[in-house]
Parts: C-alpha cells; structure tokens; sequence
C-alpha cells in the first residue's frame, strides 16, 4: 500500500516551475475566453441555449486536460537553490553579529 501511494504522489505531485504556472494561466484564460465567446455566439445564432452550454462545457474541459495535470513542458525553468548552510556556521556567525551590534551601542 506504501509503494502504491509513492507511485501515486510521485506522478501526481505536480512540480512546475513560474514560468510554467504563467504559461498555464495564460493558456487557461485563453481558452476559456474563446470558447466563452464561440458559445455565446453559436448559441446565439442557433437560438439554443443547451449548444452554449455544451460548447462552454467543451472549453472548460479541454482547459482542464491541457492546464490541470504537471506536464514537463510547464517545469523547463527550475528554480536554483542556494546550496545548504551549516546550522554551527550560522549560529557562530549570528553570534558574531550580536557581539558587534552591541559594541556599537556601548560607544
């Protein structure tokens, strides 16, 4: 059961990077804006509001497939980290800093 949910969440995490959540925003309000519109006019044209209901309902959907899941297209700008700082380093020089800020105050 444990390997399963590793399996799972390692395919479903969903790493993108910042561009890719810009490309995907921009792909989804795309989408949903032209095919608000083509509903609204097919509907309009045919006087048949169930067409601009199944056309918007199209839309959405294919939003939802190009948008929703992690594609590695949406992750070819990773994030570069710093590399880890030593937790001993950082307390001693946070020491440090304390120790000078309070000489400063005694002059």
């Amino acid at each position: 059961m444990d390997s399963l949910c590793t399996y799972l969440q390692s395919h479903f995490e969903g790493k993108i990077d910042f561009v890719g959540q810009e490309q995907t925003e921009k792909l989804a309000r795309s989408i949903l804006w032209a095919f608000t519109g083509i509903s609204f006019l097919a509907g309009f044209f045919v006087q048949s509001l169930r067409l601009t209901f199944i056309i918007f309902t199209f839309g959405i959907v294919l939003a939802l497939v190009l948008v929703l899941p992690a594609y590695p297209v949406y992750n070819t700008h990773p994030i570069k980290w710093l590399p880890r700082i030593d937790s001993q380093a950082t307390a001693k020089s946070g020491s440090e800093k304390v120790a000078t800020v309070e000489t400063k105050k005694d002059r």
